[in-house]
C-alpha cells in the first residue's frame, strides 16, 4: 500500500520520531477534531486506514525521508 508525500509527512508530524504504529494512529486520532481543512482530515484519515492495515514491521520500515523536506519537526 503505497503513501503519498502528504501521507509520509502526516506520519512524520504525529510519529513523534517513533515509528511506533500504534502510537501514531493515537496521535492522529487525538489530533484530528482540531483539524479545521476538509482535505487534511480527510488525507489524515487516509492515513489511519493505511496503517491500521500494516503489521508493525512494515510501519516501521517506512522511509519518510523523501516528507522530511515539507515538515518542520523543530516546531
Amino acid at each position: 500500500m503505497a503513501l503519498s508525500i502528504n501521507e509520509k509527512a502526516i506520519i512524520l508530524m504525529y510519529s513523534g520520531g517513533e515509528l511506533d504504529r500504534d502510537k501514531t494512529i493515537s496521535s492522529i486520532r487525538l489530533n484530528l477534531p482540531f483539524i479545521e481543512e476538509q482535505e487534511i482530515q480527510e488525507t489524515m484519515e487516509s492515513v489511519i486506514r493505511k496503517i491500521n492495515a500494516m503489521r508493525q514491521e512494515v510501519f516501521a520500515e517506512i522511509d519518510l525521508t523523501d516528507a522530511e523536506d515539507i515538515v518542520d519537526t523543530d516546531v
